[in-house]
């Protein structure tokens, strides 16, 4: 029962902010669709490092790295700043202690509850698919591919749509994927009409695709 769901992580402690500026906590923070997106875009083509206190998401479309750096200001009023690279990916990242023990607790506390809500999970597993998923779409033929190293997160993504009544694919190994583990299903064209009710995609090419695929349903 999502009546049930906890709607806010409270973090207790002493906190230096971006500006210098000494908090003592507790932080509230709303597990809603905006922290929701915010870990679904570090879990996916984001990176939370275990050596540094770095904090970074990269992506090929610069509307999605927009759109984190928007969650990310909601959440904390910090302004992140968009970079391009050479090989045409756009990041934003921050090297912060303070931060990156935020992130760090923040993820701790979401893990131990057992019961989400809703517009958190709908945030998270949209970011994960804006990140990870693929839209194949043909004349013929239209079927999306999920996949990630993470077998939990995939395993968590597959449990959820089933509970969402989406039937996807059983879920398949591939162990020669760039000298790694990989783990993916498929979603077939048939289950489409049900993915648009929990998955809010914001990247504008999957969402082509996407519509191109409900035209081929049809």
């Amino acid at each position: 029962n999502k009546s049930d769901a906890i709607s806010e992580i409270k973090l207790i402690g002493h906190f230096r902010t971006h500006n210098d500026k000494m908090l003592n906590l507790p932080f509230i923070f709303k597990i809603d669709c905006n922290l929701g997106r915010i870990l679904g875009h570090l879990f996916g083509d984001g990176h939370i490092s275990k050596t540094s206190n770095l904090i970074s998401y990269n992506n090929s479309d610069i509307q999605l790295v927009k759109n984190f750096k928007e969650n990310f200001r909601n959440l904390f009023d910090l302004d992140l700043t968009i970079c391009k690279n050479s090989s045409d990916m756009y990041s934003c990242s921050l090297r912060s202690k303070n931060y990156h023990w935020l992130i760090k607790k923040i993820i701790y506390k979401v893990n131990k509850i057992s019961k989400l809500p809703n517009d958190f999970e709908i945030g998270f597993f949209s970011a994960l698919f804006d990140d990870e998923g693929s839209f194949t779409v043909t004349d013929k033929r239209a079927h999306i591919h999920f996949g990630m190293r993470n077998k939990i997160l995939v395993n968590k993504v597959h449990d959820w749509l089933k509970r969402n009544n989406i039937m996807p694919s059983n879920i398949y190994v591939d162990r020669k994927f760039r000298k790694s583990v990989f783990y993916y299903f498929y979603i077939s064209k048939k289950q489409f009409k049900f993915l648009d009710r929990v998955i809010d995609i914001k990247s504008k090419p999957k969402i082509e695709r996407f519509h191109r695929a409900m035209g081929v349903v049809s």
